[in-house]
């Protein structure tokens, strides 16, 4: 499927020092670029530059004849960086282009390519110029475009006006930030890979909730790992274990709330405001005692874990890690941990 780009155009010290107070503008920019990257699409900056000594422009260019002129635009001119107030972060691309349309003399079209990029969505400085340019030779590439027209600006009010009014919306969608960073979809971040360190050795295979006070079990390590990772932990009377409640199916995930244990008699409440299986990340923490070590076998007690629990990681337990002042919680979580050890 077809991405989607947010291209910032033009958006330098120089350029936005032209306006009296683009304080509201940076700030609405700012915003569209934030909801952009919270939502996956990426963001590209493009900029104006030249060599030292503008090589690239020609005498006859009416248009940069006179930037030549005057130096400006060169490379390693600081008048010339990205407004700090919306400048690109680790994962943002910048490219530098030769005129006023954003695809004259960069590789932007190369790397829109190697996106994937099938839509560009438009802000910069300013209307009637980079903004106009792109347009035309995006559409011309066959691009879906969006123009966010409270994301543009230009010297003159009324031609903004026509343009956003009149003239994009033959070719393009012209929409405010605040309408399209509200449709934009949310953002699921990039899946974190953990692998077991051992597995749950017990009697105990039913998925019952109570009485685990007496429950004896061994933590195997995976082969990987050797005497060497737990020396030292026997002198320790208690384990921090986290582990996979990896019985628990996709569709029993509860990412919202529900009474605990679907008891009716207790409060409906978050699913992180209880400590149920049924977890978007299915991850369960305990402490149990350590009886010994033997090898690379840990034989636990009260370990709330079945037979084959993948476990992800184990920790001594230190008396500093426990809670400090008082501990709070609602009479129903007393009631439902009344006979659970």
């Amino acid at each position: 499927m077809d991405s989607t780009v947010l291209l910032v155009m033009d958006v330098q010290e120089s350029i936005v020092g032209r306006f009296a107070d683009p304080s509201g503008y940076l700030h609405r920019l700012s915003g569209a670029i934030s909801a952009a990257r919270s939502a996956g699409v990426r963001v590209i900056y493009v900029t104006v530059g030249f060599r030292p000594g503008h090589p690239e422009i020609s005498p006859r260019n009416k248009t940069f004849a006179a930037i030549a002129g005057s130096g400006a635009f060169a490379e390693g001119d600081e008048a010339s960086r990205i407004h700090p107030a919306v400048a690109p972060e680790p994962g943002d691309l910048v490219v530098t282009k030769r005129r006023v349309s954003a695809f004259a003399g960069s590789d932007l079209e190369v790397l829109l390519r190697g996106l994937g990029a099938g839509t560009l969505v438009l802000a910069g400085i300013a209307t009637s110029g980079v903004v106009l340019s792109t347009v035309r030779q995006a559409v011309d590439l066959d691009y879906r475009v969006v123009v966010l027209a409270d994301a543009c600006i230009d010297s003159d009010p009324e031609v903004h006006r026509v343009l956003t009014d009149k003239v994009f919306p033959r070719q393009a969608d012209v929409r405010a930030v605040a309408d399209w960073t509200a449709d934009l979809p949310p953002h699921r971040p990039d899946p974190v890979i953990v692998r077991p360190v051992g597995k749950v050795l017990s009697t105990r295979t039913e998925l019952t909730d109570d009485h685990w006070g007496d429950v004896a079990a061994v933590i195997r390590l995976d082969p990987a790992f050797g005497a060497e990772s737990v020396a030292g932990l026997a002198d320790f009377s208690h384990l921090e274990v986290i582990y996979q409640f990896h019985r628990v199916e996709e569709d029993e995930i509860v990412p919202g709330a529900r009474h605990p244990r679907n008891n009716p008699d207790w409060p409906v409440v978050g699913i992180f405001a209880q400590r149920g299986k049924n977890r978007p990340n299915r991850l369960g923490v305990s402490r149990c005692s350590l009886v010994r070590v033997e090898g690379t076998d840990l034989h636990v007690l009260g370990l709330d874990a079945v037979d084959g629990t993948p476990v992800l990681d184990i920790k001594p337990y230190l008396r500093e890690f426990g809670p400090r002042g008082d501990v709070r919680q609602p009479a129903w979580a007393g009631e439902l941990m009344s006979e659970y050890f």
